[in-house]
């Protein structure tokens, strides 16, 4: 996870040649010597809320996300989401492989989905997977990453659901059942577990995000929807899509 304790410097900034996203403009290089996909206000003034608030969701359900950490650039705070060592991503599997890679991950595939469904990340596709082989366990394991499509910038929790089906993340759902590829009990399960979380943790969450992020007025309007029915109806029409 992360702490707001200790912020991590950027020591310098690349801009050219980064990872095929349509939303990462900048990656920061810590002082700790790590790189970071970088989220900024000025890419988007909802963007590092949400992208905090997705992480600390995710770490709490127990999906696997990379390190997250509040980056110090130029005087400004901004989210990062740090990259991971000895991962794949779908683009650089061979053709040969995909099945093979998505049958052995489809549950944690089907966890990650459940919670885009919930947060309304409407731009899923496989290339924000990353896959791992386990060396001691000799398994292979799915690690997600960029919510930047969803919450606060699709404007939830007042955003329509479910998304449309024409959406990145609702084809792939599509596309994964018709293949047999994807396991309602784990996407029910983590469903389920949001339904656990409680409004304390939210306003924690929330309230260790730079302050400059999200104002206090929102974070009480999030609380505030968290304790109330809307919460419950939405994860029961997230459980129909599953």
């Amino acid at each position: 996870m992360t702490s707001t304790l200790f912020p991590v410097d950027v020591a310098r900034e690349i801009t050219s040649g980064l990872p095929n996203s349509a939303d990462l403009k900048v990656v920061g290089v810590g002082r700790d010597g790590f790189e970071y996909a970088m989220k900024r206000q000025s890419d988007g003034a909802d963007l590092p809320a949400s992208e905090w608030f997705c992480y600390h969701l995710g770490y709490r359900l127990q999906i696997a996300l990379p390190p997250c950490a509040v980056l110090k650039s130029g005087g400004e705070e901004h989210f990062g989401s740090r990259f991971e060592g000895g991962v794949v991503q779908w683009s650089n599997i061979q053709p040969t492989e995909h099945h093979a890679h998505l049958q052995s991950c489809k549950a944690g595939i089907s966890r990650i989905y459940a919670l885009d469904l919930f947060v309304a990340n409407d731009d899923r596709h496989l290339n924000n997977f990353l896959f791992r082989n386990q060396t001691l366990a000799g398994e292979r394991t799915v690690i997600g990453m960029d919510f930047s499509r969803g919450l606060l910038m699709r404007g939830w929790p007042a955003d329509p659901v479910p998304m449309p089906s024409s959406t990145a993340t609702m084809a792939m759902i599509g596309s994964l059942k018709t293949l047999g590829l994807w396991s309602t009990l784990d996407a029910t399960l983590t469903l389920n577990s949001i339904a656990t979380v409680s409004s304390g943790e939210v306003k924690q969450w929330l309230a260790a995000m730079p302050p400059a992020w999200l104002s206090t007025a929102r974070i009480d309007e999030i609380v505030k929807w968290w304790d109330s029915p809307a919460f419950g109806q939405r994860l029961a029409e997230c459980g129909i899509l599953v």
